[in-house]
Parts: structure tokens; C-alpha cells; sequence
């Protein structure tokens, strides 16, 4: 078994003299002490079993549940009670106890958690773990002891650039969920899949994504940057150009005259950064992370969006509100993190492209005086690039997982 194990982390990490270190790190230690003391004996145990019923399980963030996953989850408990499905979440959740009053929860990483993996017939998530309790366990013996399960992919947000991580040959998906038209034509073409694996049929939290009027309140969202680390994080352009935002008198000036608050919400992969903004907060500026908003929720709140390249304003488009891209760093960031796909900002762009400090502050006060209201070319490039716009992602959704169980059995 052992002379197995290393032969795959071989295959899947092409392992050389650099990567040594990788193999000593705790992540994947931790995956190694799992594999042979729950991956194993609970594969071992689900095809101790004759089991031909239909089990799903989703996934999304280990100690989330707010995302299409939790939408999809919540439709099939409450519609489709025959269809066995269960959730794995972290006991710790702030978002666990509304994922049991549902019903078929399960601890992330417990010995059930592993089973149910190995049972299930469709694996369900907007994550590329597609719902592994140990993601480096899973990777160590999917070529020895694999998951029987159809993957499942229904993404966390709408593909905009070319991802080889969401490709036919990394991800294996049997299905793949596009939240747009455009999207869904992109990834049919560029992404190695078959007919009918890729699907345009709509997000399913997208069901209850409808605004929320009078909340007098814009969001800003930048995405992360994959160079950033904690070591550095203050002496980069990133920190200090947002920095220098929120502090920016005339935007303090702006939201008071307007009795408007601005958020600035951490991105889930830098949320642990939120303690170097601590003093930037004040009665018109809040910063916050997910463990303080839900932050669907919050979209549905703010009237406006900030954001740079975060694929979060195609929710924001869907809902017809006003977008305004801050991209202060585009070079850098195409050239260091991802280059540019089907979706072109000037010509696709739900909203206006600015690059400076005063240019956005400009921008914003012309949103103020339209009254915080969507305008044209963007309101047209919405209602292109979404072509469902009803309630009936989450059905769409589970219909198209029971035809692949149909068309397998």
C-alpha cells in the first residue's frame, strides 16, 4: 500500500527534488495520517456493502453553506423527498444548524463524511474538491481508490477566463453547470468536454437573488491575488491602493451626503487579512468578511457594486444593478494570475472601466446622480448574457442530474 501511495502522489504531483518540500508540509501530512486511518477503512467499508441506491452529496466551502450548493440542497429536500442527499459542513459553522434543520447533514471530515463520499453516485460541489474530505488523500488515491461517483460540478462563480482546473481532463465532470449563455458556449468549446456535459442551466442560488430595495448601501469586492501573502500583504499596491480608497475624504463626503454606507468585503481567501483594515473602519465604512454577512445577502442590500475582475458582479448584472470595475493593476494581474477569455470588459462589461483613485470616485458620483440606477449599454450586455432569468435553476439543475443517473443505471 505504501509503494501505491507514493507511486500516485508520483503521477499527480510529476515529484521531483523541489517538491519535497510540499510532501513535508502539514496539509499534506495531515491528508497521509487520513488516508490510512479514514480513507481507506471507510472504502474498504461503503464496497463492503451491496448498494445500488441513489445517494447524492454536496459540497461547498468546508464551513459554508450559502452558495449553489446550499440552494440545490435546500430545493431537493423540500421538493424531492425520495431523493436521499446529504451535506457535508463543519460542525463549527455559524451556517451548520440551518443545514440541519433541513435535515441528512454530516461533519466535514468524519468517518460518515468519508463514507457517504465512497457511497454516493453523484458528487455535487461548486469547489474542484467535488466534496472530498481531504482533498490531499483524495488526490493521493484516485488512481488506486477512487470515488464511484459522477462528478458534479456546479461552480462557485461564472467562468470568464480560461481555467485548466475546470477542464475535462483535470476534473473528470460528468456534468458542468454555467450560470450564463456566453459562459456555457465558451466552456463547451474550449474545455474539452462532450456533448450535454457542459449545460447552461442557470445557478441555482440565482432563485433568490432579487434585489432588496431602500438599503441605501454599495458594496466594494475586490477578488484576491494569488502572489499575496501575509509576510508582505501591507507593502503591496493591492493593500494600499485599497487602503487609500476607503479613505479617500471626497468618497467619506460623498456617503454622507447620500446617507449611504459603503462595505468592503474580504475576499474568502484573504479574509484573515481583515485585522490590517481594522482602523479604516468609521460611521459611512465598514470592512467585514463572510463570518460577519451572508454575502448573497449583501447583494441584495446594496444598491451598487465595486469590484475589479471578481466574477461576483455577473450577480449584480443579473439583478440589473450598476457595476463599476476598478482595475488598477490589470496588467499585472493578467500576467500573473489570469489572462483575459470570451468575456471582454470594454466590450462585454456590465458597467464603466476606471484605473484611478479619482476616476471612480467620479464615477460613483455620477451613479449618485442617476439616482444609483443601472443605465444603457449595460442594462442590454444583462440581459444578453442572461437568458433564464426565473425560478427554476435549482429544478433545471436536479433534472439534469437525474437524466445522467438515468442514462448510467
Amino acid at each position: 500500500m505504501t509503494k501505491l501511495l507514493f507511486q500516485s502522489i508520483y503521477k499527480e504531483k510529476n515529484v521531483n527534488k523541489n517538491h519535497f518540500k510540499m510532501l513535508l508540509s502539514r496539509k499534506t501530512l495531515t491528508g497521509i495520517f487520513h488516508l490510512f486511518t479514514k480513507y481507506i477503512p471507510a472504502y474498504l467499508y461503503a464496497n463492503s456493502k451491496n448498494n445500488s441506491e441513489r445517494i447524492w452529496l454536496i459540497s461547498e466551502r468546508r464551513d459554508e453553506a450559502r452558495d449553489n450548493g446550499y440552494w440545490l440542497f435546500r430545493y431537493i429536500r423540500e421538493n424531492c423527498p425520495n431523493q436521499k442527499v446529504f451535506y457535508a459542513l463543519d460542525a463549527s459553522s455559524v451556517d451548520y444548524e440551518k443545514i440541519s434543520q433541513l435535515g441528512n447533514e454530516i461533519n466535514w471530515g468524519s468517518f460518515k463524511h468519508y463514507v457517504c463520499y465512497f457511497l454516493a453516485s453523484s458528487l455535487i460541489s461548486t469547489g474542484f474538491d467535488m466534496c472530498a474530505p481531504d482533498l490531499y488523500a483524495s488526490i493521493f488515491m484516485k488512481r488506486v481508490l477512487p470515488a464511484r461517483g459522477k462528478k458534479i460540478f456546479l461552480q462557485h462563480g461564472i467562468t470568464k477566463d480560461f481555467m485548466h482546473s475546470a477542464t475535462k481532463e483535470k476534473m473528470h465532470a460528468s456534468l458542468l453547470v454555467c450560470g450564463g449563455y456566453p459562459e456555457y458556449k465558451f466552456i463547451s468549446d474550449n474545455f474539452g468536454y462532450q456533448d450535454n456535459e457542459v449545460q447552461y442551466l442557470g445557478f441555482p442560488r440565482y432563485d433568490s437573488l432579487q434585489c432588496k430595495e431602500g438599503c441605501y448601501q454599495i458594496i466594494y469586492m475586490p477578488t484576491w491575488r494569488t502572489w499575496l501573502s501575509e509576510r508582505n500583504f501591507k507593502d503591496t499596491g493591492y493593500y494600499k491602493t485599497i487602503c487609500s480608497f476607503l479613505q479617500n475624504r471626497e468618497l467619506q463626503l460623498l456617503l454622507r451626503n447620500s446617507n449611504m454606507t459603503l462595505v468592503y468585503f474580504l475576499h474568502p481567501h484573504i479574509k484573515k487579512y481583515k485585522k490590517y483594515f481594522e482602523g479604516i473602519s468609521s460611521v459611512e465604512i465598514k470592512v467585514c468578511n463572510n463570518d460577519d454577512y451572508d454575502l448573497q445577502e449583501l447583494m441584495k442590500e446594496s444598491e451598487l457594486l465595486i469590484t475589479d475582475y471578481s466574477s461576483v458582479y455577473f450577480d449584480f448584472a443579473y439583478m440589473g444593478k450598476p457595476v463599476i470595475y476598478y482595475q488598477f493593476d490589470y496588467e499585472e494581474y493578467r500576467k500573473k494570475q489570469y489572462q483575459e477569455g470570451y468575456f471582454s470588459y470594454k466590450r462585454d462589461g456590465f458597467g464603466p472601466i476606471v484605473h484611478k483613485e479619482d476616476a471612480l470616485i467620479e464615477s460613483l458620483k455620477h451613479y449618485s446622480d442617476l439616482g444609483w440606477k443601472n443605465e444603457e449599454p449595460f442594462i442590454s450586455r444583462g440581459n444578453n448574457f442572461f437568458r433564464y432569468r426565473d425560478t427554476d435553476n435549482c429544478k433545471r439543475t436536479y433534472e439534469a442530474i437525474m437524466r445522467i443517473e438515468d442514462e448510467n443505471e
